[in-house]
């Protein structure tokens, strides 16, 4: 039963969604670069890294798609595995900030009073600090493995999921049905998980759409500037490597600009068009209109 209360859910979702054409459109990008990073394996023609798989700045044919770069590296095949390590790591980025967010904000939003405002005195800290500057200094003192960037990422995007979710709660811990549930027993608990957190999940995933697209732009910039691991190919590292030969071959900082500019564009685009088919009072007037 409950599965097919999800595939219920997820058909209404899709239905609300799907006349949103920009959203469609978003969500085609996002799901063509999610399944070139799944079969990157399979798709790419060379290994990631290999040097000499060509001649140096070798133009556009079919041992070559996209030419190669200085080194003679394949820049198809450099795209492929690239989509796989920027969104895996904004991907893991934006889980672990979404576990604190969430955890920070229905603590703060349910409780109140001085929990809530020592919670968001400590998220203000994060706030204010340039998030770039953290980053920097972050990864220059921890290095810039894939698991630092990925904490860095998350220490950077959680306050703003903490104080969407803690808006949430105080809204809606206020209302009638929270105040039967405790009355009937329910617990501290019970109440944040089972009641106000169900009411409170679409924020989280429209947020966490538009946290992804951030996460992707952090990630590409640290790589960019340098900072990023350079034994992991990401569209970051692979405009980082493009700076001095662009004369020489304008595809490697068109690909890998272009595909960070079309998935950040996708997840903007899907995030809006989730916002508009989650927004509750769209959905009451849609039903209200005669068929």
């Amino acid at each position: 039963m409950k599965d097919w209360h999800f595939l219920r859910q997820a058909h209404s979702l899709w239905e609300r969604f799907s006349p949103n054409r920009l959203g469609v459109f978003g969500l085609v990008i996002l799901l063509f670069y999610v399944l070139i990073a799944l079969f990157a394996n399979v798709l790419a023609i060379y290994p990631p890294l290999m040097t000499g798989s060509g001649p140096s700045f070798a133009g556009l044919s079919a041992a070559h798609p996209f030419g190669t770069d200085n080194l003679g590296r394949d820049i198809f095949s450099e795209t492929l595995y690239g989509a796989r390590a920027t969104l895996v790591v904004s991907f893991l980025a934006v889980v672990a900030s979404t576990v604190v967010g969430l955890g920070f904000g229905a603590i703060a939003g349910y409780f109140g009073g001085w929990v809530d405002e020592a919670l968001m005195r400590i998220t203000e800290v994060f706030l204010v600090i340039p998030a770039i500057f953290l980053a920097l200094v972050f990864v220059s003192i921890f290095g810039g493995s894939a698991w630092n960037v990925v904490g860095v990422i998350a220490l950077l995007s959680w306050p703003q999921m903490a104080r969407l979710v803690r808006a949430e709660f105080l809204v809606i811990k206020e209302q009638t049905y929270i105040d039967a549930a405790r009355t009937s027993g329910a617990g501290n608990l019970h109440v944040i998980f089972r009641e106000i957190l169900p009411n409170a999940i679409s924020t989280v995933i429209v947020n966490v759409s538009l946290t992804q697209a951030s996460a992707i732009l952090i990630e590409s910039s640290l790589s960019f500037l340098g900072f990023g691991d350079p034994a992991v190919v990401s569209w970051g590292l692979m405009l980082h490597n493009a700076q001095k030969y662009f004369n020489q071959n304008w595809l490697m900082a068109f690909i890998p600009g272009l595909s960070i500019f079309l998935t950040v564009l996708a997840l903007n685009l899907v995030g809006e068009g989730l916002a508009e088919a989650l927004n509750p009072r769209r959905n009451v007037r849609a039903a209200s209109l005669p068929r």
